[in-house]
């Protein structure tokens, strides 16, 4: 949700900087790690899994690259061809532990499909239970989009999403509301098989509403970012033998 802009910051009407984008639109599912994983065979499209890492920061934020305690999670996948169509789906709670023994939990889940004609959709949601916070944060996405072979140089995909989120405390207000966050974007892409190249075009509308700075309610500039490039991807050479 992020990527797009995630190094921008958020300035309030009075030019005070706030945070940056990522401190507001987080969806819950945790930071990349170090971690030890194992999943379970396939089983009639359903596996199981179960991994361990270091929590990686503190309650202060920052970084702990030698962990501060265990984070363990679980996850339930579910990955295969129904009636509707292609459908992929999991769902996972972990739990961290900040550097003052503060343990959260966090539970996600998502589900895509994808129809025949192209078609396709994606929602997720969050929900988390910070210790020592009243408020619960939350996380809401959803996507819609279609894909299809329009022009011959490969496929072609459309879609639009939405997200809401409430999971920033520090700028929240003196009762304990979080900060709601909302976010709406557009994207497309054009595959070009021959040369292992996709071309991409996005746009990405982000906005909060609630922001308290020292007690006092602040307006926030709502913030749009473009997104335009290329990804070229390097395959492997094909050799024959014989």
């Amino acid at each position: 949700m992020d990527d797009v802009a995630g190094g921008l910051h958020f300035f309030d009407d009075d030019g005070n900087d706030l945070a940056s984008l990522d401190d507001f639109f987080d969806m819950q599912d945790g930071d990349r790690a170090v971690r030890a994983l194992y999943i379970t065979p396939d089983l009639n499209g359903f596996s199981f899994g179960i991994s361990a890492a270091n929590s990686q920061s503190g309650s202060d934020g920052d970084d702990d690259l030698n962990g501060s305690g265990l984070e363990p999670a679980v996850a339930l996948y579910y990955e295969g061809e129904t009636g509707i169509g292609d459908v992929a789906a999991a769902l996972s709670y972990r739990r961290t532990r900040l550097d003052d023994d503060l343990e959260n939990d966090f539970l996600v889940g998502s589900a895509s499909v994808l129809l025949a004609s192209g078609l396709n959709a994606t929602v997720a949601a969050s929900r988390g239970d910070i210790e020592g916070q009243d408020e619960t944060p939350t996380a809401y996405f959803m996507k819609l989009g279609y894909l299809r072979d329009i022009l011959d140089t490969g496929e072609t995909r459309f879609s639009v999403d939405y997200f809401r989120g409430r999971n920033n405390a520090e700028f929240g207000s003196p009762g304990g509301d979080l900060v709601e966050a909302h976010s709406w974007g557009f994207f497309a892409v054009q595959e070009f098989a021959d040369i292992n190249t996709e071309a991409y075009l996005g746009f990405r509308h982000y906005e909060l509403d609630g922001v308290f700075v020292e007690d006092i309610r602040r307006d926030v500039d709502d913030m749009n970012a473009v997104l335009v490039g290329a990804r070229v991807r390097f395959l492997p050479a094909q050799h024959a033998y014989g």
